[in-house]
């Protein structure tokens, strides 16, 4: 053999080695990325319907708390005081609810359910929570 056709063996095998390492490398970050993307896709989706049934269920709970409120304005029913500073009260946690996520968003979405359930429970309504409709069937 001359010089113009000898082969350097080792430097061929270590350039198939690489190249396996490199096409590994390349698709373990595309696995990554799309990972990340389908994750922040599917994170998006469940949060977007978990934001829009809270919203559908606070509504609901600021719609029974106008109609209480005006029922009690009309002498229709009669609130106590105590039953009263309640209703004030779960009326202003609805009106300063966060609009957008917040990091306690949950812990004062759970505080406000509470409210709402005492609320209930003092004058004594059964049965007029979310359980009656499911939000989750609702569609924009």
């Amino acid at each position: 053999m001359n010089d113009n056709t000898s082969f350097d063996y080792d430097n061929i095998i270590d350039e198939i080695l690489m190249t396996e390492k490199h096409t590994a490398k390349k698709y373990y970050i595309e696995g990554i990325e799309k990972s990340s993307e389908n994750a922040y896709n599917d994170g998006f989706t469940i949060g977007y319907q978990k934001g829009y049934d809270i919203g559908l269920e606070i509504g609901f709970y600021a719609g029974i708390l106008v109609g209480i409120k005006k029922l009690h304005k009309s002498k229709i029913i009669i609130l106590t005081e105590k039953e009263l500073n309640i209703l004030q009260k779960l009326s202003n946690f609805i009106e300063i609810f966060p609009q957008i996520n917040d990091k306690n968003i949950i812990d004062q979405y759970n505080e406000l359910k509470g409210l709402y359930k005492k609320f209930c429970f003092n004058l004594k309504i059964k049965n007029l929570d979310k359980r009656i409709l499911n939000f989750s069937k609702w569609s924009n």
